[in-house]
């Protein structure tokens, strides 16, 4: 499988409100990656996403998605934010909820190309036999499933999940991640976690980010870096066996 650069970020700065936010980043996601992108709550994680969705500039530095400046290819871009409001008393059920990732413009409906679109993004997730569901009968990872049909139903070339795997079960979050792995044949998926816990054997890639890129590459060279991240000892298990990264706190 090819693969070509398709987001690029060069020494990237981003402040808010006079506070440093993100510090020298240079990071590059290929076509058809799998990469996580991991660090503490507050180290400019979700910021990253911002950026190259265009939601936020940066104060300096070059950021290109697909060869352009942010906010030009947000068409082809799917993208499920954290902890999204879904209103469970609105009238629709699960086919409307993902119909809605096919609208584009004030007037002219959907056509059958949407309509279509739409139940193959529910297939992919396994969803498609509830479709006339009601939203509110949804427990959290069926929901969880709903929002990634959303977000993939105008067959995206980029996929960003900022905490996909808030709140749901562990069989669910081995399903979710099952399914990413599909997905990426298809498109790159990246996903931001805080989560030590939640580096599965699928990910390809990882970056560790605290304000600053510690690390940016293939998941076996990055169990240190995610140490020197979290400022803390990390434990981790991989393959089954656990990983002290730094010594134990001193008592």
């Amino acid at each position: 499988m090819e693969k070509k650069v398709i987001v690029s970020l060069k020494n990237v700065y981003f402040n808010r409100n006079g506070i440093s936010v993100l510090e020298d980043i240079n990071l590059s996601i290929e076509s058809n990656d799998l990469m996580a992108i991991m660090g503490p709550n507050g180290g400019g994680k979700t910021t990253l996403l911002e950026l190259i969705l265009g939601l936020e500039k940066p104060l300096k530095g070059e950021v290109l998605v697909f060869g352009k400046t942010p906010g030009k290819s947000r068409n082809i871009i799917g993208y499920l934010q954290q902890n999204p409001t879904i209103d469970l008393d609105f009238p629709a059920c699960i086919f409307d909820v993902v119909l809605m990732g096919r609208y584009r413009k004030l007037a002219g409906g959907f056509g059958k190309d949407d309509i279509s679109a739409a139940g193959e993004a529910l297939k992919k997730v396994g969803m498609f036999e509830l479709k006339d569901r009601h939203i509110s009968q949804l427990s959290g990872g069926q929901l969880q499933r709903v929002l990634i049909a959303r977000a993939i139903a105008r067959d995206p070339k980029l996929l960003l999940l900022d905490e996909p795997l808030n709140s749901i079960d562990p069989e669910m979050q081995e399903y979710i991640y099952k399914l990413l792995l599909e997905l990426r044949k298809e498109m790159a998926v990246v996903y931001v976690t805080h989560d030590i816990g939640a580096i599965p054997a699928y990910v390809e890639k990882i970056a560790c980010v605290n304000r600053k890129l510690f690390y940016h590459g293939p998941k076996e060279g990055s169990l240190g870096k995610l140490a020197e991240a979290y400022k803390c000892p990390v434990e981790i298990v991989a393959h089954g066996i656990p990983h002290r990264i730094l010594g134990r706190h001193k008592k």
